[in-house]
C-alpha cells in the first residue's frame, strides 16, 4: 500500500510543544533592518540593542499566540500593534527603539495624572477616576510597555486579567514577556479608552489612522499609520499571520 509515514516520539513531542512560528523573526529583523531609517525622517541607523529589543518582541508574539487561543492573530492588526510599539517605546534620550524602558520624564512631569500634585481639580478628579489616589501614584503607574499602560486602574485590569502583580510592581508591564499579552488583550477589548481594534480594523476596513484611537486619540495618528502600512508590507514577506479576520 502507501508508504507509511514515521516520526520519533521526542520528536514529536518537541515539536508540539515549540512555539508557533508565525514569524521568521531573521527575515523579519533583516527586512526591518533594511527599512528602519525610511520610517521617519531623520530616524539613525537601527543599534543592535534596539535590533535585540525587536527579536524580543517579535520572539514573544510568536509564543503569545502559540500559547492563547482566546486571540486569532491577524496580520493588519499584527501590523497596527506593531507600529504602536515602535511609537510607543522610543526611548529618545538615549535613542533606543522597541526599548523596555518606562515613560520619559521628571517625577514633576507626572503630577498631571497625580491625584493630590495636579494643578486643576479636573486633572485631579481625572487621577481619581482611573484609580490613581495617592500621592505619588501619577509617577508610579505612568506608562509602561508596548502600549504604554498608565492609571492604576489599567494596571489593575491587567494584573486581574493575568494573575501578575502589576499593581505592586508595576515595573513588571515593562518586561515584553507581560507587555505582549497586555498589548494585544488591552487593543482587543478596548481596555485603554474603551475603543477596540476591531472596530478600526476589520473585514470591511483597514483604518490604520482611526485605530489610534485605541490608544490615545488622533495622537501622531498619520505618522504610526504610516508605520503599520511598512510593518504590514514586513509582515507579508516574512510570516504566516492570517489576513483573514
Amino acid at each position: 500500500g502507501e508508504a507509511i509515514w514515521h516520526m520519533h516520539p521526542v520528536v514529536f513531542l518537541g515539536a508540539i510543544n515549540s512555539p508557533l512560528e508565525l514569524i521568521n523573526i531573521d527575515d523579519f529583523l533583516n527586512e526591518y533592518e533594511k527599512q528602519h531609517s525610511s520610517f521617519a525622517s531623520g530616524t539613525p541607523e537601527l543599534t543592535q540593542g534596539s535590533r535585540r529589543n525587536l527579536e524580543k518582541i517579535l520572539t514573544n508574539i510568536n509564543l503569545f499566540y502559540s500559547q492563547s487561543a482566546e486571540y486569532t492573530p491577524n496580520l493588519y492588526r499584527l501590523s497596527y500593534m506593531l507600529a504602536t510599539a515602535r511609537h510607543e517605546t522610543y526611548h529618545f534620550p538615549s535613542g533606543e527603539y522597541f526599548s523596555e524602558q518606562p515613560e520619559v520624564g521628571e517625577v514633576s512631569y507626572f503630577n498631571k495624572y497625580d491625584p493630590i500634585l495636579a494643578l486643576t481639580e479636573a486633572e485631579k478628579n481625572r487621577a481619581f477616576e482611573n484609580g490613581n489616589v495617592l500621592q505619588g501614584d501619577g509617577f508610579r503607574y505612568r506608562g509602561r510597555g508596548c502600549v504604554h499602560l498608565t492609571w492604576k486602574n489599567n494596571y489593575q485590569k491587567a494584573k486581574d486579567k493575568y494573575s501578575v502583580d502589576f499593581v505592586n510592581h508595576p515595573e513588571l508591564a515593562s518586561d515584553f514577556k507581560y507587555a505582549i499579552p497586555i498589548m494585544v488583550w488591552g487593543m482587543e477589548e478596548g481596555i485603554f479608552t474603551g475603543k477596540k481594534l476591531s472596530t478600526y480594523i476589520n473585514s470591511v476596513s483597514i483604518d490604520y489612522e482611526g485605530a489610534r484611537k485605541v490608544i490615545n486619540g488622533s495622537d501622531q495618528k498619520f505618522l504610526i499609520a504610516n508605520y503599520a502600512k511598512k510593518f504590514q508590507g514586513i509582515l507579508e514577506k516574512t510570516s504566516t499571520v492570517p489576513l483573514s479576520f
